[in-house]
């Protein structure tokens, strides 16, 4: 004991602490030249998106002069709403059976949505330069004018006009802003009798609704829901920044701060305050799907349109009803996850001391290297200045696509075919190349603080914790070794883990374009239950391997396969030893890093219900999308923070398997800490295993003896049969 405790010289010149010496070489350099280069198409893909696109595209529409409605300096500035003046055209778009669609219909960019009159028959007038008799009237004026200039126009305009034909269109329908779209609802106003006189036209017949199923359709389309989903990103782009990012990294760090000081109380309050959020989440989302309360999401823009609307009891739709329908679907997810929640911690109450007791090791090591709770410092900025460029090159993607006119026929009513954004197969490519690149670099990311805090706590375990042995800057040290010597061995784990990632997204692609098919097929929903399933496996297995061959990178300075050959080994070889001290550790930590990612998700619940975000300008079509990304956002800045302890964990488990192997299976460098925590998971499955065995001895009891009264029984029947059989000499 005392020639352990003692200082000894040869300490520092160990073969296990040579290992983590800056006397290294570089590996896998190929793969960093190629992550190198994948950047260099990152930048020209973001490039190309920022010079084609135009975010705003995926909010507003185009009008009939292929203007971009609310366009900062362009020629519609301030004028945000999408109108429809032609009656017939809407009508027609909405009839079933009618090819015609409405994206083909004449369309103007206002700065509110008309209302009939009903007094006199109102007008709707193209943009003054297209038929105002004064073509030097500014569009300021024409707003004014609330649009008409009917009564300015000659003889032979107004005819026109009358037989939807233009330059003016008469307000026959209220509209509501609806999706910075004017969405017709209710019946024909009384002066549209005026209008049917003189225009010496038969009123169509709206009974079932047409019309407001025109712009309704539009509106719920599957990739209009799409744009809108993207552009709600946009929009709450401060929610992003406050919830996702800054409330996160405030939270993490203070989680780690206080893990530090009070391992015990901090387990017990991570258990309570994860299953707090969750329920928290759970009651909000069903607020928003209407299922409780009064609050699901509306279309409306503005409160004047909401009671607009609702004081009419008719036909029209809100466009919104999709994203209640989701709400649900999402709701009643989040239920059972929650109520899962709720049985595993109910499983993990018993483990609690245990796992305070692994969380002390961690814990130990980081009070010796108290600067590597910094550590995911530098990797939480890397993430920030990724994601908001991700981002904002994603949303110019997205909407950089080619303006068109469509191809259609004109209409009866003389007006040219509408415009559309398309995407060619190479913009289609380069949105996935994106989205790849986004995932292979928030992987590495990772690795690279997964590898660095290894190497920072390696530094501990091979010293026995001696000060005077550390070296002057473990954090510091390991960055840089990592730096300069292992980015191409993180380059190929990160590599792998998002290439499962990605081919895990594509899979659900799949899944969601065969919908009608799986719904349909019991044998197709089957396989892909099976495909998800087996690949998520396959992920939670890679993740694992990756994290312990970061490992020993840092401790042996290996190339990747080595290593991860090397840890697999390890792992192995003493899973019966290290197993349930790492299951029970990372638990708590996973619900650590769960009750940071809800609580910024529910503190993102209520930052929306403020009147910035339901009403006005930016108000976001669904929460749904805002408060994922935040979720993933913060559940990924909380895994940056958590990996310091879970690392830390890893790190000094698989020192000591290396420590046991090199040291005919005697750890001569591990804390008392984790020897007394590995002895009492060790006293702990014994106790398990007998419990085990004196069930299953008693279970073997208990069928003898009913095997023994089985057989008596039968030996009492057999002989009362044979007593009562008449015997055949009397016969």
């Amino acid at each position: 004991m005392a020639e352990q405790e003692a200082p000894k010289p040869e300490l520092s010149q160990s073969k296990s602490l040579g290992k983590i010496r800056p006397e290294r070489s570089c590996r896998d350099m190929l793969f960093l030249l190629i992550f190198l280069a994948f950047w260099l198409g990152m930048f020209y893909v973001g490039g190309y998106g920022f010079g084609k696109g135009d975010p705003r595209i995926l909010i507003y529409g185009l009008d009939y002069k292929r203007n971009l409605c609310d366009k900062e300096g362009g020629a519609m500035e301030g004028f945000p709403y999408r109108y429809w003046p032609n009656f017939n055209e809407v009508w027609d778009a909405g009839s079933s059976g009618n090819p015609f669609v409405l994206q083909d219909a004449i369309s103007l960019c206002l700065k509110k949505c008309p209302q009939p009159s009903d007094e006199k028959l109102t007008w709707v007038c193209k943009y003054p330069q297209d038929g105002h008799p004064n073509n030097q009237t500014t569009l300021q004026e024409w707003h004014d004018m609330d649009y008409d200039y009917f009564n300015e126009l000659g003889s032979e305009a107004q005819a026109t006009s009358y037989k939807m034909e233009g330059p003016c269109y008469p307000v026959l329908l209220p509209s509501v802003a609806e999706y910075w779209s004017c969405q017709y609802f209710g019946a024909l106003a009384n002066v549209s009798s005026e209008w049917s006189k003189e225009s010496d036209t038969e009123l169509k017949d709206d009974s079932d609704g047409g019309i407001s199923k025109a712009i309704n359709n539009l509106l719920t389309q599957p990739m209009a829901i799409i744009n809108r989903y993207i552009a709600d990103l946009g929009n709450a782009w401060l929610v992003l920044l406050v919830c996702g990012l800054a409330l996160s990294f405030v939270a993490s760090f203070v989680w780690l701060v206080l893990m530090r000081y009070f391992s015990g109380i901090m387990a017990w309050f991570t258990v309570l305050i994860v299953n707090v959020f969750a329920w928290a989440v759970l009651l909000f989302s069903y607020m928003k799907a209407g299922i409780i309360a009064d609050d699901a999401l509306n279309a409306y823009i503005g409160s004047d349109n909401i009671q607009k609307f609702e004081s009419f009891s008719g036909a029209s739709l809100d466009a919104s009803s999709d994203n209640k329908d989701v709400m649900v679907v999402m709701s009643i997810i989040a239920t059972v996850l929650t109520v899962l929640l709720l049985l595993f911690t109910a499983v993990m109450i018993p483990r609690i001391y245990l796992a305070v007791a692994v969380l002390k090791v961690a814990c130990q090591a980081v009070a010796y290297v108290p600067t590597v709770l910094f550590t995911p410092v530098l990797p939480f900025l890397a993430i920030v200045a990724v994601s908001v460029y991700w981002l904002g090159a994603a949303l110019y993607l997205f909407s950089a696509g080619d303006i068109t006119q469509r191809d259609c026929e004109n209409t009866e009513y003389g007006d040219e075919c509408g415009y559309e954004v398309s995407w060619n197969m190479a913009l289609k490519y380069m949105l996935l190349y994106h989205f790849f690149g986004l995932l292979w670099t928030l992987q590495f990311i990772i690795a690279f603080t997964y590898t660095s805090i290894a190497g920072a706590v390696a530094n501990f375990y091979w010293t026995r914790g001696q000060v005077n042995a550390l070296e002057q800057s473990p954090v510091l040290g390991a960055m840089w070794r990592t730096t300069r010597y292992h980015l191409g061995s993180l380059a190929i784990g990160s590599f792998i883990t998002a290439l499962f990632q990605f081919i895990r997204f594509i899979v659900k692609y799949i899944e969601h374009q065969c919908k009608k098919l799986k719904d349909n097929n019991e044998m197709v929903r089957f396989i892909f239950c099976c495909v998800n399933c087996c690949l998520w496996y396959m992920q939670t297995v890679v993740n694992f391997i990756n994290r312990n061959a970061y490992i020993v990178v840092a401790i042996d300075g290996t190339n990747f396969c080595t290593s991860a050959r090397r840890a697999c080994n390890l792992i192995l070889e003493n899973i019966l030893r290290v197993a349930a001290v790492n299951v029970i550790g990372d638990s708590i930590l996973f619900l650590g890093k769960l009750s940071v990612a809800l609580g910024c998700t529910f503190v993102t619940y209520i930052y929306l219900e403020g009147g910035t975000f339901v009403d006005g300008a930016n108000k976001i079509s669904s929460p749904l999308l805002v408060i994922t990304a935040v979720m993933v956002i913060s559940f990924a800045i909380a895994s940056a923070f958590m990996a310091v302890v879970e690392m830390a964990v890893d790190t000094v488990l698989l020192s000591y398997c290396i420590d046991t192997e090199e040291n005919n299976g005697e750890a001569k460098y591990a804390p008392e800490l984790l020897i007394s925590a590995l002895e009492k998971a060790r006293r702990d499955e014994e106790k398990a295993k007998e419990r085990r065995e004196a069930k299953k001895q008693k279970q073997l009891e208990e069928k003898a003896s009913q095997m023994v009264a089985a057989a008596s029984e039968n030996n009492a029947r057999l002989q009362m049969e044979r007593g009562n059989a008449p015997n055949a000499n009397n016969l």
